[in-house]
């Protein structure tokens, strides 16, 4: 019997999933990181055609469920591999490959946060963030999945919001029983 909780945090770009991720590992949690952000950092320098955006999304994905595949125990994932979709079907207008079996114990779905360009973002602006968070939302739902809504608290600090939104998905699990 497999004993893996993975516990997908999720949304769109600038809804604060990293930023929550560091606080649930500075308390001590299992984290998988974004595995998009290595892949996007690594393939920077390629210029951005829609063939590059193909190698990108295929990297991702196998990327991801490598990634996936090994966890045990409780662990935090920063995006998981349905992700992938929603973000397939934007950039590319299809999905360029076979999804497999997705066992994610728990989905958070993020509340969005004002929309900020790291740098490394693909997105071109709040618009097309939406956009693309919608798409998420709409893929997890059509894997079956039901979405658990995690607002964003207002705090005095972003540290003490962070901590709030901590706070209460780790109170979601513990009623849940994981």
């Amino acid at each position: 019997m497999d004993k893996t909780k993975r516990v997908v945090l999720t949304g769109g770009p600038s809804s604060g999933k990293s930023t929550l991720v560091k606080e649930l590992e500075r308390r001590g949690h299992r984290i998988l990181h974004e595995v998009a952000r290595r892949v996007i950092e690594e393939r920077k320098c390629q210029s951005l055609t829609k063939e590059e955006q193909l190698i990108r999304q295929k990297l991702i994905y196998n990327r991801q469920v490598e990634s996936e595949r090994n966890l045990s125990g409780l662990v935090f994932l920063d995006r998981g591999a349905i992700d992938v979709v929603a973000y397939s079907k934007h950039l590319l207008g299809y999905l360029p490959f076979e999804i497999g079996t997705n066992n994610y114990s728990v989905v958070f779905s993020l509340e969005r946060l004002p929309f900020v360009d790291d740098g490394l973002r693909v997105e071109k602006g709040d618009g097309e963030a939406q956009e693309i968070h919608e798409k998420i939302l709409e893929a997890y739902t059509e894997f079956g999945y039901s979405l658990i809504h995690l607002p964003s608290f207002l705090a005095k600090t972003i540290e003490e919001s962070v901590s709030k939104r901590a706070d209460y998905l780790l109170s979601k699990l513990e009623e849940m029983g994981i």
